[in-house]
């Protein structure tokens, strides 16, 4: 079965590669950090292992007591001053130091750091407290106080297997282990690997262990980063993404397709819409023609009198046979007056026979009267009758109106 790397660089893969033929082997993990993230001690956790958490930050320290409550937990930091000292927390890192220049350099780049008295406790401390277990591995991580917590050990005869010690200086790639390393080799230890960030130490009682520490982490180790690694993290976030844009572009292809679908629609509507307007144009024009045709008839002309004598009938049921009598005559007198106007001869006759018959002068005064009233509204008038229906009457023309507009309603509705 494939071994989870959980480990920041590896660390856990290159211990695992001497010490995984132990079963139930035990661990202390100084500056333990985080139970998951980054953690050398979770994979040898999920293969039965069990040990000691070194922690002094409280929300840490809360978190490795929820994820590992059958596990050790030692809430301090590790030194040689034993008691209360400064911490200085840098907040949602593992850079937590007590060294006072290191914070002041991470409160300069930006980080917020906050100062907590916490309790300080030496190696030689922790050994006495755990030496009835053999310590297969020590790991040391303290950002910049490795030298200080390999000091605190001054008596115990612990030798731990293998030590993990982080060496350089934090954030950086500069090596700094000049000044701890003898204190290791007097001790019995020999180096045999670094990983760019960790110097191994092999205790000389198991230096049979030293071959597989010959190459770094490579396919023949038969492991998978897991999902916090920080590698694997960002594989995560970049699919992540690709599947937001795919997300994205879906939604676009799918609002694409509906925009197509709508304009299909219109366009489908807009062609109906052409073709009832052709149809009603179509309809229009043969009504017209029809009507043109009833105009020009031979049967229309023929009951011409007939319409004519049903419109008079009708204004005579509106208006009173009197009022009707009295309307038909001022037409007949302003009819006679303008033919006579431009027929002299007819004048003069006109003028003989009133006279002749002792008329004239009431003649006169109706001549007056219709030209006052009548003529100059009427006669000298020009009514604004359509081209069309000049040569129809009255009656004629106004149902040629009426049936117009039928028409153009028709066509509007359409």
């Amino acid at each position: 079965m494939s071994m989870i790397s959980y480990a920041q660089n590896f660390e856990d893969v290159m211990l695992w590669r001497a010490l995984g033929h132990i079963d139930n082997g035990f661990y202390i993990d100084v500056g333990a950090n985080d139970p998951v993230v980054d953690s050398v001690s979770l994979a040898f956790y999920k293969k039965g292992w069990r040990g000691v958490h070194v922690e002094p930050v409280p929300s840490l320290v809360y978190s490795i007591s929820k994820s590992r409550p059958d596990e050790s937990l030692e809430q301090a930091a590790v030194g040689t001053n034993e008691g209360k000292i400064i911490f200085y927390e840098v907040e949602g890192t593992g850079l937590s130091t007590a060294e006072e220049k290191i914070a002041a350099r991470h409160r300069e780049s930006g980080f917020k750091v906050f100062e907590r008295e916490v309790e300080c406790i030496t190696l030689d401390n922790i050994f006495e407290k755990y030496h009835k277990n053999e310590i297969h591995w020590l790991k040391i991580d303290v950002e910049g106080r490795e030298k200080d917590v390999l000091k605190s050990w001054h008596v115990s005869e612990a030798r731990p297997w293998i030590i993990v010690v982080e060496s350089t200086v934090p954030l950086s790639g500069e090596e700094n282990f000049q000044d701890w390393e003898a204190g290791l080799c007097d001790k019995g230890y020999s180096f045999v690997y670094f990983d760019g960030l960790n110097r191994f130490y092999l205790h000389e009682t198991h230096a049979n262990l030293q071959r597989h520490f010959n190459v770094p982490p490579n396919v023949f180790d038969n492991f998978v980063l897991s999902e916090s690694n920080w590698m694997c993290a960002h594989i995560i976030e970049r699919k992540k993404q690709l599947e937001e844009s795919e997300e994205h572009l879906s939604r676009l292809d799918s609002e694409i397709k509906n925009l197509r679908t709508s304009l299909e629609h219109l366009e489908l509507e807009h062609s109906r819409s052409e073709s009832r307007a052709a149809r009603a144009e179509a309809a229009e024009e043969a009504l017209s023609q029809q009507l043109e045709d009833v105009f020009l008839s031979r049967s229309w002309r023929i009951t011409s009198p007939m319409r004519w004598s049903g419109h008079q009938l009708s204004l005579l049921r509106q208006h009173g046979v009197k009022s009707r009598l009295n309307a038909l005559a001022r037409k007949l007198a302003i009819g006679l007056i303008q033919y006579s106007n431009r027929h002299a001869r007819l004048r003069h006759w006109l003028v003989s026979l009133a006279q002749h018959l002792g008329v004239k002068e009431q003649l006169k005064v109706v001549y007056h009267r219709c030209l006052n009233n009548d003529l100059r509204g009427n006669i000298n008038a020009t009514p604004k009758v359509p081209l069309e229906v000049a040569h129809l009457g009255p009656h004629a023309r106004q149902v040629y109106q009426d049936m117009k507009q039928v028409i153009e309603r028709q066509g509007g509705g359409q």
